[in-house]
């Protein structure tokens, strides 16, 4: 293993690459829709969260919004680890690598994001008996903790 002096880029790059890793898991962990319920004689509002029970046939399914969140986290925290090996010295990765691992984190943050907006959507309906469901805490921080991720890998040393 090589021995690397960091220099004060590498350090806070690594920092912002972490506090990225932990917004993204907390992204998972906390609720991902607000659902609301309104009648006549009033409303009532609950938070789910992203392995909750859901509705079986809509357009797009739960399991693709639970499949692109579980897939970004894996990303998210293999492009910590080779911008934390590669600032390290462990390995040196090409920057060009670094670029792709980086685009496809994002891509993978954005459609995500995409998926858990246009699944919550679904379910608004209008009349007597109106219902939303509403994309949360979770479906936003996932990605942006996944794209804050993804930028020092830009950025980082050869």
């Amino acid at each position: 293993m090589a021995k690397n002096k960091l220099n004060l880029l590498q350090i806070i790059l690594l920092c912002v690459a972490a506090v990225g890793v932990i917004l993204a898991i907390v992204g998972i962990a906390v609720p991902w829709y607000t659902g609301k319920l309104e009648t006549l004689l009033g409303g009532t509002s609950e938070s789910y969260g992203l392995f909750a029970e859901y509705a079986k046939e809509t357009d797009i399914s739960i399991a693709l919004v639970q499949a692109f969140a579980i897939i970004t986290l894996i990303f998210t925290v293999a492009a910590c680890l080779v911008m934390a090996l590669n600032s390290l010295g462990v390995v040196k990765i090409k920057w060009l690598i670094r670029v792709i691992c980086a685009a496809v984190v994002i891509v993978f943050a954005v459609l995500t994001l995409i998926f858990a907006i246009v699944y919550g959507n679904q379910f608004s309906t209008a009349g007597v008996l109106s219902t939303e469901l509403a994309a949360s805490a979770g479906a936003y921080l996932l990605p942006i903790g996944s794209i804050i991720t993804a930028v020092p890998l830009f950025l980082g040393k050869e």
